[in-house]
């Protein structure tokens, strides 16, 4: 049921559905929206998106694909909007869902594929004292003492990536990214758990280690997920492209 998924606050993303295969070359625009009531099994209600100060007029009929962004992870559905209204000086809109929700991947979190350069290295004592007893992740900005890596593919949930280094089986480590978010680049320094740290498959005497973030902010982590999917999208036009 949507009431037990959806909730009021959450985020959405709505895109446009292309009305002709002629305009598959187009870069579809995404719009940020959230939950401001869930009004029965098919239908939500949200706020119209705002694009440089403007109100984005959604009409009656236009159809969307949308992203709720939920405490029981990411969840894609396809909706139309069906009333629009004003509530409270916020300009709003029901949308009903066209079939029911799926969640991404069977898991919280998509997981994207690439090839990205890092940094990677155990946590000090230091860190370890102020990660284990009082949950505070460290803020790390000196590179000293930081491995190089190559990431495979990562998620809101943790990373896989190649390196010359192996690490043991529940290890604290940081991982050190660079991504560009929101035109802009900006560096996270996470700290990870050790799934699993064995030889790669390529050889070349690399290893390859899977790792699982814990105490990551929650707004990193929102961060990281709107790359994530954005990269997705990039990734997805091009195949459609070829």
């Amino acid at each position: 049921m949507v009431s037990n998924v959806l909730k009021v606050g959450d985020k959405v993303e709505l895109t446009k559905v292309q009305a002709a295969q002629g305009d598959a070359g187009i870069r579809k625009k995404v719009y940020v929206s959230q939950i401001y009531e869930v009004v029965d099994d098919t239908k939500v209600k949200v706020g119209m998106p705002i694009e440089n100060g403007h109100i984005v007029a959604m009409a009656p009929k236009t159809r969307l694909d949308a992203c709720f962004y939920t405490a029981r992870g990411l969840y894609h559905g396809r909706v139309v909007v069906v009333e629009r209204m004003r509530e409270k000086n916020i300009y709003v809109m029901v949308v009903e869902l066209q079939y029911e929700l799926k969640k991404f991947q069977r898991r919280q979190y998509y997981r994207l594929n690439c090839t990205m350069d890092l940094l990677h290295r155990p946590l000090s004592e230091e860190e370890l004292e102020l990660f284990d007893y009082k949950g505070i992740t460290p803020d790390i900005d000196d590179i000293k003492g930081f491995n190089n890596g190559v990431a495979l593919d990562f998620s809101g949930g943790g990373i896989r990536f190649i390196s010359l280094e192996k690490y043991n089986k529940e290890d604290l480590i940081v991982v050190r990214l660079k991504i560009s978010y929101e035109d802009e680049f900006k560096i996270y320094s996470i700290v990870g758990r050790v799934v699993a740290s064995v030889p790669a498959r390529n050889g070349r005497g690399n290893i390859e280690n899977r790792i699982e973030f814990v105490g990551m902010n929650s707004k990193i982590r929102e961060e990281i997920i709107r790359y994530i999917f954005k990269e997705e999208r990039k990734q997805r036009q091009k195949t459609l492209d070829v």
